[in-house]
């Protein structure tokens, strides 16, 4: 006998899903983000500003608006969102012409622009639609920022505008502890010496905390992002699917950090008691093996509270695009080291379930990872590894997730409550 787990698969290339069919006598907590209603509408938002006058009023005279969005990187579907914009800008007599929308696609490569076109919501063959600029890190212009010695170049697009609408997810993230505001301009419109930098300081590990107003990461690129001016931010809480519970905007700071409130109570989820197996899986950020990397950021650093020591993590990916869709951190970019597990892990061992070619996955997670191409073949080598009843935790959407022990989530909120 057994009993079916059923997985989102294949974000913007072949939404699915993948079924997973385990031991009935498996004890299974499946944990989700919460897609329950959070917060105002973007009408809403956009009328009342967090920190900003609307953004009808900031508009009325603007000769250029560039409108910078995330990429396919990012959950949310766009449609809704630049659909009530351009209604603003035409309110404030903005005319169509004068609108560029600007995809931040940072150091990612997109294989193809038809998943780009599906998140911004648009048809490939668009009337009556704003220019759509897909950034390259290669066509940037100088401006007077400097990152410690690294000089700043940015988007042509964005430094010509004299209104710069910024939108973009807030989702946990593994270095600016949230996603969204700032980081769509640093880097995600900025030049690969830019970007690289940042991700440099990244690396190192200094000041990154989950909270964005300690983090030293962030608080840079916001010092750096708020010199620019003429800037209104737009910030969404999305569900796993894409699918907007909430948006905040106005002042690039103050609309994020709203924002941020609201995923973090949401996205942080307790494990009731230490589990024999976690199963990660990767969607929505499964478009290629490095993105994937983000569902185990949703591990506690205490890893031990919420995984027995012989435990095993799972990390489930369609990942299409594979190891190629990273300009820093495929095989190849500039940051691509010699492949290692991830510290968080603690010795546990990881295994991956992906379609994706062995070796691509060894250059990205390294070799110590055991790698299955089929669900049969992986609850095979777990049930020849697994107690009777085993604990079996499944995230069926890891990247919006941060896993908590029960006792931990208890203690935090004893804190809030004092």
């Amino acid at each position: 006998m057994n009993q079916t787990i059923e997985l989102p698969w294949g974000k913007w290339t072949h939404e699915s899903s993948l079924k997973l069919a385990v031991p009935v006598d498996w004890h299974v907590e499946l944990i989700d983000p919460d897609s329950s209603p959070a917060g105002p509408c973007i009408e809403r938002a956009l009328a009342e500003p967090v920190g900003s006058p609307p953004l009808r009023e900031l508009a009325r005279g603007a000769e250029r608006v560039c409108v910078v969005v995330e990429d396919p990187a990012r959950p949310t579907r766009l449609g809704p969102i630049l659909t009530a914009v351009m209604h603003e800008l035409s309110r404030a007599g903005v005319p169509t012409g004068s609108v560029t929308v600007l995809v931040a696609t940072g150091a990612h490569r997109w294989e193809t622009d038809r998943i780009i076109f599906e998140k911004l919501g648009l048809p490939a063959n668009r009337t009556n639609s704003p220019a759509v600029v897909i950034h390259s890190p290669q066509d940037c212009e100088n401006t007077d920022i400097v990152l410690d010695k690294t000089a700043v170049r940015l988007n042509g697009h964005f430094l010509h505008a004299d209104l710069r609408i910024l939108i973009g997810s807030v989702i946990p993230h593994p270095f600016a502890a949230y996603s969204g505001g700032a980081k769509i301009v640093l880097p995600g419109i900025a030049d690969l010496d830019s970007t690289t930098h940042i991700h440099k300081m990244a690396q190192l590990g200094v000041g990154i905390t989950s909270d964005p107003d300690t983090n030293r990461f962030r608080g840079k690129i916001e010092a750096a992002v708020l010199r620019l001016g003429g800037l209104f931010c737009i910030c969404c809480v999305p569900t796993m699917s894409g699918e907007v519970v909430g948006c905040w905007a106005g002042d690039l700071v103050a609309a994020h950090r709203a924002a941020v409130a609201v995923a973090a109570r949401r996205s942080m989820r307790p494990l009731a008691e230490p589990a024999d197996v976690l199963i990660l899986n990767a969607y929505p950020k499964d478009v290629d093996l490095v993105q994937s990397r983000a569902a185990l950021a949703c591990l506690p650093r205490a890893v031990h509270s919420v995984i027995r020591p012989d435990g095993i993590v799972v990390l489930v990916t369609a990942a299409p695009f594979q190891a190629r869709g990273h300009e820093l951190f495929s095989p190849g970019g500039r940051l691509h080291g010699e492949p290692r597990l991830e510290q968080r892990l603690a010795g546990h061992e990881l295994w991956l379930l992906t379609p994706a070619a062995e070796e691509e996955v060894r250059a990205v997670f390294g070799p110590g990872c055991r790698v299955f191409k089929t669900p049969g073949s992986l609850i095979e080598g777990l049930a020849g590894r697994l107690r009777n009843r085993a604990r079996v935790a499944v995230l069926r959407s890891a990247p919006l997730l941060r896993l908590t022990s029960q006792r931990a989530a208890a203690t935090g909120n004893e804190r809030r409550a004092g």
